[in-house]
């Protein structure tokens, strides 16, 4: 209105007021809060063209005078400044709650990490089997017991845990099903060096008694997963 050069100013010279005239706050539309400008969504000074208008009235005395002319009284700016602050916290706690929300539904579509099929890097190590790790030793008696705590704490939402039989195509290994999905390989126990292969990009569910072994044995970038007794 300024610049159009409307009056936004009304003189009571026997009063000794001034009534300036503001801005009713605008509708919001729905993406209202991701707007650089938010001011427009409360009560604002100067009032845009096409308003709706409301006045308000003070002591000439105490009105403002800046290097651009006239400001309302610092009362009535204060109350401005206190609504676009509070235009400002909505409009952030918005946008938060929007990506949280929009994060949990990507999270919910995409299956876990562990389900899909990761790429190996050997970087060209052969498989070995080394001799000088020892003998294999048993998982522990409790083993599959601390592997469901384990998958359950590392993915809460997955509704089932299957643990198959020990099968030569995963390395005498048992696989590890999510919900029906293949997540890993369990105590794998390769009876020669080309069964690593078999285990290329599956996650290898490891008993904290066997982590020296695989550690001797298992191939450079193998993904080994400990399963501890107290995790």
């Amino acid at each position: 209105m300024i610049q159009q050069r409307q009056p936004i100013w009304w003189l009571h010279v026997q009063h000794r007021k001034i009534t300036g005239l503001f801005g009713q706050p605008h509708p919001r539309p729905a993406d209202w809060h991701t707007h650089d400008d938010l001011t427009t969504y409360a009560l604002h000074w100067p009032p845009c063209p096409d308003d709706t208008l409301t006045h308000r009235t003070w002591a000439i005395a105490d009105t403002l005078l800046q290097p651009g002319g006239l400001a309302p009284a610092s009362a009535i700016t204060a109350l401005i400044r206190s609504q676009h602050q509070h235009l400002r916290d909505q409009a952030a706690a918005i946008s938060t709650a929007t990506a949280k929300a929009t994060a949990t539904a990507k999270a919910a579509a995409a299956p876990p990490a562990a389900w899909r099929p990761a790429r190996a890097a050997y970087r060209g190590q052969p498989p070995q089997l080394d001799p000088a790790a020892g003998p294999y030793v048993q998982p522990p008696d409790n083993f599959e017991y601390l592997l469901r705590r384990h998958v359950a704490d590392k993915y809460p939402a997955a509704a089932t845990v299957d643990i198959g039989a020990p099968a030569t195509r995963w390395a005498n290994g048992q696989p590890v099903y999510i919900d029906g999905h293949l997540a890993g390989i369990a105590c794998p126990h390769p009876d020669n060096p080309h069964q690593w292969h078999d285990l290329y990009g599956h996650r290898v569910y490891v008993p904290y008694n066997q982590t020296y072994w695989f550690a001797r044995t298992a191939p450079l970038g193998t993904k080994l997963e400990i399963i501890r007794d107290n995790p």
